[in-house]
């Protein structure tokens, strides 16, 4: 839940996030770092037993990026936790035009260094729009997502798509068909996974 919190403060600040897949390690976190120049870095302190925000203290140093970091899990020297953000003042947004620049996504690298993707605010929402009418998304759906918010199948098919709906999103952070069965069992979900 905080991945897609932290998407939208970003658009109404007009800043342009640019989420990466949690399983990139050092060598694509650096072609992306040093590609994005990022002002401010969110990172979890661990997950799946790999420390993210020990490595982006490393990396940030080592290419010479002077980013702010948000620890979203917990406190760490020199980062902002998640909740003295949420604690803080919150600030005007901008006026952002619909060919601005939203989103920035990395291909996955198969051939080469990932590639960076720029997507417009008008292109996000006309992709949200066409999966809506697609699936016939209301306000009465909630979306079960456990697919990575950095690909944008994810992020639209499994958020901006219900969310644009006006429907509700119950983010995981990975897929297990034993609560997704659960959940669907009690209710609680429309659909998972995302629609291909």
């Amino acid at each position: 839940r905080e991945v897609v919190s932290l998407l939208v403060a970003c658009w109404q600040l007009g800043a342009v996030p640019a989420p990466v897949v949690e399983l990139y390690r050092e060598s694509e976190l650096r072609q992306i770092v040093t590609a994005v120049q990022p002002a401010v870095v969110a990172s979890v302190a661990e997950y799946r037993s790999f420390a993210h925000a020990e490595l982006f203290d490393d990396l940030l140093g080592d290419v010479g990026v002077p980013a702010e970091k948000l620890l979203v899990d917990g406190e760490r020297t020199g980062w902002t936790s998640w909740s003295a953000l949420v604690a803080s003042a919150p600030t005007a947004s901008p006026r952002v035009s619909p060919t601005s620049p939203a989103l920035l996504l990395f291909t996955s690298g198969t051939t080469s260094a990932p590639k960076v993707v720029v997507h417009t605010h008008r292109s996000l929402l006309a992709e949200a729009r066409q999966v809506t009418r697609l699936w016939r998304w209301t306000a009465a759906d909630v979306s079960h997502i456990a697919t990575p918010l950095a690909h944008i199948s994810g992020l639209v098919r499994g958020v901006l798509g219900p969310l644009q709906a006006g429907g509700a999103v119950r983010t995981r952070q990975r897929w297990d068909p034993e609560l997704v069965a659960l959940d669907l069992a009690a209710g609680d979900v429309s659909f998972s996974g995302v629609p291909g």
